[in-house]
């Protein structure tokens, strides 16, 4: 596209904070008025959608060059940008430390939890704008870094991500219910998967459950704590006992950090009701978000619940930052879709 230069003094400039609705009004305006260029400011589309409409609009101004924009968040939306490039960098990490034999100093498991939590706000906010070659984009390389870092809590998390984004996609009403009721049902229950598993490995492995390879030593240690004292289900032991029981050696070193285990350990049932209330009431509320980013956030939170139950360790920072990252990043995508104000662009009238 070349670009002719100004023979006029006519520049028009208008706010584009109705969206494309308004940009149809202003290319209508100008029909027969002698502009020689146009300035758009704000958001050209109402979400993401409409900009063909709003291109063959100004094409007599397009194609030579004489139509600018400068974009809103809805056309311009960095966050998932981030995201992308944190995915690419850890997935150059993994394939150096595969190639090179060095053991992963924790820096890789951090990112796939990040990616795991990140991941669906992200391509939510592309999707909700209408960048759905995007949003595949980074499904495509999240999926990558999932099989060359090999994390299992990374593939649990995304499978139930995928899972949920599939079914909402479908029918957003009932999945929220059914993901909010199996939701609370897996938080309450949770305690019967380790006091099960002893049996279950005499009869699958003919072998003490102990004696088996990781993840089950962790599980079997949740096994002899839930069994050994049951009323202590009922009253917890208090908050951080578990962190300070492992560290004062007063748990053993397997003992799981799942965020579920720890619940209940150190909050009993009167945590884990509460835990369920807040999972339920999550999972429903979602059917009043935006319809267009409402599945990205079941997914999200599908993500998220299912890393409580893996060995991901809650009462560290970083997974905490993270979700606070992914909730507010989700708000400003639910939020960014519809146009407030904008700076007006009547100055630009003088340049």
């Amino acid at each position: 596209m070349t670009q002719e230069p100004l023979t006029g003094p006519v520049l028009f400039c208008f706010d584009g904070s109705d969206g494309s609705r308004g940009a149809m009004r202003a290319a209508a305006g100008l029909i027969e008025r002698p502009v020689d260029a146009v300035v758009i400011t704000g958001d050209c589309t109402d979400d993401g959608e409409g900009w063909d409409l709003v291109e063959a609009a100004f094409d007599r101004w397009k194609g030579r060059g004489r139509l600018f924009l400068i974009p809103g968040n809805h056309d311009l939306y960095l966050f998932p940008i981030g995201v992308m490039a944190g995915i690419a960098a850890m997935i150059a990490r993994a394939l150096a430390e595969t190639l090179t034999g060095a053991p992963d100093d924790g820096r890789l498991t951090a990112g796939a939890v990040a990616i795991a939590v990140l991941l669906f706000p992200a391509i939510g906010g592309l999707a909700a704008r209408g960048r759905n070659g995007l949003a595949r984009l980074l499904l495509i390389v999240a999926l990558c870094f999932a099989y060359i870092a090999s994390y299992t809590p990374l593939t649990v998390a995304l499978f139930a991500g995928y899972l949920a984004l599939s079914f909402s996609i479908s029918d957003l009403s009932r999945t929220a219910r059914e993901l909010s009721w199996g939701a609370a049902a897996l938080i309450l229950l949770s305690p019967l998967f380790p006091a099960l598993a002893p049996t279950a490995a005499a009869w699958i492995f003919h072998t003490r459950l102990s004696s088996l390879p990781a993840p089950y030593p962790s599980l079997s240690v949740a096994a002899d704590i839930f069994t050994h004292d049951k009323l202590r289900l009922i009253t917890g032991h208090g908050f951080a006992t578990v962190g300070h029981g492992v560290q004062d050696r007063i748990l053993p070193a397997q003992t799981p950090r799942a965020l579920a285990f720890t619940v209940w350990y150190e909050l009993g049932i009167v945590g884990a009701g509460l835990a369920a209330v807040g999972a339920w009431l999550g999972f429903r509320s979602i059917i009043r978000a935006p319809a267009r980013l409402a599945p990205y956030m079941a997914a999200a939170f599908s993500a998220v619940v299912a890393l409580a139950f893996l060995n991901v360790d809650f009462a560290e920072m970083t997974p905490l930052t993270l979700i606070a990252i992914a909730v507010i990043s989700t708000d400003v995508a639910a939020r960014s879709q519809y146009r407030t104000s904008r700076p007006p662009a009547a100055k630009l009238a003088n340049l």
